[in-house]
């Protein structure tokens, strides 16, 4: 849809957010080029695309937006503040236009272009941005939630098959927190006596 050249206010960019914030709006590209919204629109908008999974292109190109105004949309792209958020962030979203903006918000869009399947786009998100994965929320869940870990990072080896952000070794990490929080379900193996020629073990024992 077209709307460039309207001299849309931010009275009338609230009008439009609520339309994407409608659960069964399917709007997949949105030109708002050459208006006056301002960063108070680009505030808007940004609000209203934390909770759309269908809109691509939202066109703002030349509508008095500043690189604060952009800025707005760092937090909806890629959420940070943990693991889930990041998870649950914007991975539809695929231009804002062609201006300069922010560069935590240009690699944002630009990892959400890298892949068509946004399961694929959130792991990468999450590599990046988590470097020590705090797996102390699911110790509730037990050993249940172990397996389910595993065989995310297996996942994510297969999006970013060189392991240049650590794979293997937060792998490894997750592994660690929990047999540091159950002793009583992990316990060392013996160490063999001093005069046992078998090799020495650091293999942990159910």
């Amino acid at each position: 849809m077209s709307l460039s050249y309207n001299l849309i206010t931010g009275r009338g960019c609230q009008s439009l957010a609520d339309l994407l914030e409608y659960r069964n709006c399917n709007l997949v590209r949105l030109d708002l080029d050459c208006n006056d919204m301002g960063d108070g629109g680009a505030f808007v908008f940004a609000n209203a695309l934390a909770t759309d999974r269908k809109l691509e292109i939202l066109n703002l190109h030349n509508s008095d937006i500043t690189a604060g105004g952009y800025s707005s949309f760092s937090k909806v792209l890629c959420d940070t503040s943990s693991i889930e958020s990041t998870f649950l962030s914007n991975h539809t979203l695929l231009s804002l236009g062609d201006e300069d903006m922010p560069e935590d918000v240009e690699a944002s869009l630009e990892l959400n272009r890298s892949s068509e399947n946004k399961k694929q786009v959130a792991i990468k998100k999450i590599l990046q941005c988590h470097r020590h994965f705090d797996m102390q929320p699911f110790f509730e869940w037990d050993l249940k939630v172990l397996p389910i870990a595993i065989a995310w990072f297996e996942r994510a080896r297969s999006v970013e098959p060189d392991d240049e952000v650590g794979i293997g070794k937060r792998k490894l990490g997750t592994i660690y927190q929990f047999i540091c929080s159950m002793p009583e379900v992990f316990e060392p193996s013996p160490v063999p006596a001093a005069g046992d020629k078998r090799k020495r073990s650091a293999a942990i024992s159910w």
